[in-house]
């Protein structure tokens, strides 16, 4: 069926983007890296064996949201150690994605990323993927006060960030920095929108991805 009041693509000013097995396959499990670096930190800090670690591990996340939600609660562990130590990763597993670069470059409005991970995490995926020139901003889990989505602190942060004033003042898409981006606020539209490949690929190459493989 069709979608009712559907908002043109061309009419949308802001894009908000996930960024762990979001802007990146989750095939290439980076974030096994990610997992076992918070255990060695577990371990290191609390004393505790590798299978003692992992057992923390997963009931702080269970109980707490995040992993680090717990250790800051419980344990008061200093938040950036652990957001340094558990996302200083090798990104060679991460492929390059011209496809990506192209999509995003030609995709109008400017680009957010919202991220639960650190924002020196974001940068160097970025940076890495050949991407960064195409967002404006960075909402990661520090300027959530530790908050995970999907709590509302991030949320809140990126509209008092990127809402802004009633006149659309603000850095053009392609300045990424530290801080906020002014812009008129719009309603979001309702439609959901399809996945960005498809949207911003021709359209043979797009029916070419989304045709089942034989059996």
């Amino acid at each position: 069926m069709p979608v009712k009041n559907a908002c043109p693509l061309g009419e949308i000013e802001t894009w908000i983007f996930d960024l762990d097995n979001t802007l990146y396959p989750a095939s290439c499990r980076l974030f096994d890296q990610i997992h076992a670096r918070m255990t060695r930190f577990i371990a290191d800090r609390l004393d505790l064996t590798p299978e003692a670690a992992l057992t923390v591990q997963k009931a702080y996340f269970r109980e707490h949201g995040t992993t680090l939600r717990g250790l800051m609660t419980v344990d008061r562990i200093d938040p950036d150690d652990f957001l340094a130590f558990v996302h200083e990763v090798d990104l060679s597993c991460v492929p390059q994605d011209p496809v990506l670069v192209s999509a995003l470059s030609a995709l109008p409005g400017r680009k957010i990323v919202h991220t639960n991970g650190s924002r020196r995490h974001a940068e160097r995926l970025l940076d890495h993927l050949g991407i960064a020139m195409s967002f404006c901003g960075i909402i990661d889990i520090t300027v959530a006060d530790y908050e995970p989505k999907p709590a509302l602190a991030g949320y809140h942060e990126l509209l008092r960030r990127h809402a802004g004033d009633d006149h659309g003042l603000g850095p053009q898409p392609g300045r990424l920095g530290r801080r906020g981006l002014g812009g008129r606020s719009h309603p979001p539209c309702r439609r959901r929108s399809r996945p960005l490949s498809e949207r911003c690929l021709p359209r043979r190459e797009t029916e070419r991805r989304l045709k089942p493989p034989l059996p």
